[in-house]
């Protein structure tokens, strides 16, 4: 079951850790102190990975609490009133005190599992809401408050939702079935986000089915699978579309700026997350990344060796598609820029409260290739450690970005398997950019902006005149994150677009076909 969930879930996640190896027995019906480990794990995991050095786990565990109310309306956690005992803290139903407690310190996960435990206890034994309720589905419920209370991109994925997904399954004797290794995964071929106050499609794989359906990115999706799309978190929003092989997923969709809407349902294709979509055009290699892993690197590596072999015939330029693409392992981000990149240069940083967040990562492989032209395609969806590989490409000289101004998604997620068999996810790594500032909101300048500079001869007569070109001292510039408005003009030197337009491909084989142009370009942003 966990390497199945990895597998699977690896987009949105910089790391799942396995939080026990062998889980209660009956994950349905757990003992007390199997409640409390439980809770202990995820408190302790959270508090020690968060990526806010100043988190509280009161600030996470009294809102888990007060998310009870949904199975008794009356429920309030509140301090108490009494100056000597600020400290003290009352649980109210209709009014009436049924229990207090004192506030552990704000680090003790033992403790704070101790309270929720006592408090779901002490309702139980007054409300018929809570005492029909099983330990699970409370536990569930403080879990889930606790996740939202973090910031807007933490959730807790139950036991029960991610078997809703066919995620994990049981035996016919009622235990939960061990994942086999050759089990495969499957998706529906696109990635969604949030955009202009709706849930819009930001990538399309190539030849899947979605394509196929004639899903195109920047068409709204109102549900899945009968469930509104406002309510998911980014993580939740990948895994609407995996599971089983040839398992169905509908969706209620409308073109952007219509409101006529139609059902689309696809079928979950058995693909590889990580395999790129490759394309040859007039000696021209195109390779779109919908994710970037271990097998990502192998591929594109494989696909160069084969371009080396050819000889004269090899591709004359490479075309680098990250539109839409999110990644949230640093680790990998980097080893994908190995196969580009001299040995000994620096990328970009990482930072978190433990020790795998901190990093400052470097080229350390011997490259593939560091000669043919690259030319790197943003929007306003590339996001996460793909922001990076496209700032590491520019600001070493390695290749030209082109496109927009792109997310800003500088929080990576990483999560815990709980003994219960849920996951909690939440925000652990804070991104840097090479030239040291903070990704997040503000996100990477592309050094050509497709926006500006138009298409077709115009462009490409533009660029030649030296126009439409975003120095690196500009793109680069020192701001105070805390200054919002500096932040926004600084993307509004490049406005975010989202499209995959077909005008910013033709214009980035265009300057790959003429060499004097590319060379010029790269030697323009020298510093």
């Amino acid at each position: 079951m966990r390497r199945f969930v990895i597998s699977a879930l690896g987009a949105p996640l910089l790391l799942l850790l396995a939080a026990c190896a062998a889980p209660p027995a009956d994950l349905d019906a757990p003992t007390e102190t199997e409640v409390t480990r439980n809770l202990r794990t995820a408190f302790d995991y959270l508090y020690d990975n968060y990526y806010d050095e100043d988190i509280r786990l009161e600030n996470v565990v009294l809102p888990g609490l007060q998310n009870l109310s949904s199975l008794e309306p009356g429920l309030q956690i509140v301090d108490a009133p009494i100056p000597l005992y600020r400290f003290r803290t009352e649980v109210l139903l209709n009014g009436a005190v049924i229990h207090t407690f004192h506030k552990p310190a704000w680090y003790a996960g033992d403790g704070w599992a101790a309270v929720v435990r006592e408090t779901i206890k002490a309702l139980k034994k007054v409300s018929p809401e809570v005492a029909a309720a099983s330990w699970v589905e409370t536990t569930d419920l403080v879990l889930a408050g606790a996740a939202s209370a973090l910031d807007d991109e933490s959730v807790y994925i139950s036991r029960r939702e991610l078997k809703a997904l066919g995620l994990i399954s049981d035996k016919a004797d009622g235990t939960e079935a061990e994942e086999e290794e050759e089990e495969p995964s499957a998706a529906a071929g696109i990635r969604l986000h949030e955009a202009g106050g709706a849930t819009r499609i930001a990538q399309v794989r190539r030849n899947s089915e979605a394509a196929q359906a004639g899903l195109r990115v920047g068409d709204i999706v109102e549900s899945v699978n009968g469930q509104t799309t406002g309510t998911f978190s980014r993580l939740q929003m990948a895994m609407q579309f995996v599971g089983p092989p040839d398992s169905e997923v509908t969706l209620l969709t409308r073109a952007a700026g219509t409101e006529q809407t139609r059902e689309v349902k696809l079928t979950r294709e058995t693909v590889s997350f990580s395999a790129p979509v490759a394309v040859w055009r007039d000696r021209i290699l195109y390779l779109q990344l919908t994710s970037v892993w271990g097998d990502t690197i192998d591929a594109v590596e494989q696909l160069l060796r084969g371009e080396h072999a050819k000889g004269d015939d090899a591709a004359v330029g490479i075309i680098l598609d990250l539109r839409g693409t999110y990644s949230a392992n640093a680790f990998a981000a980097a080893r994908f820029l190995d196969i580009f990149i001299e040995r000994g240069q620096t990328y970009f940083r990482s930072k978190g409260r433990s020790l795998l967040a901190n990093h400052r990562f470097r080229s350390r492989e011997t490259p593939v290739d560091t000669e043919i032209p690259l030319v790197v395609l943003v929007n306003g969806e590339t996001a996460g450690a793909a922001e990076n590989m496209a700032a590491v490409v520019q600001d070493l000289g390695r290749g030209i970005v082109l496109g927009s101004n792109t997310q800003g998604q500088g929080r990576l997620q990483q999560g815990v398997f709980l003994y219960n068999g849920g996951i909690l996810a939440f925000t652990g790594t804070l991104l840097f950019a090479p030239a040291g500032y903070a990704l997040d909101e503000r996100g990477v300048l592309p050094m050509i902006c497709s926006g500006l500079v138009g298409s077709g001869s115009e462009a490409l007569t533009r660029l030649r005149d030296g126009e439409a070109h975003i120095s690196r001292a500009i793109r680069n510039i020192d701001i105070d994150p805390a200054k919002a408005a500096a932040i926004a003009a600084q993307r509004e030197r490049c406005p975010q677009r989202t499209s995959h337009s077909d005008a910013d491909l033709e214009l980035a084989q265009a300057i790959l076909q003429d060499a004097a142009l590319y060379t010029a370009l790269l030697a323009a942003d020298r510093p």
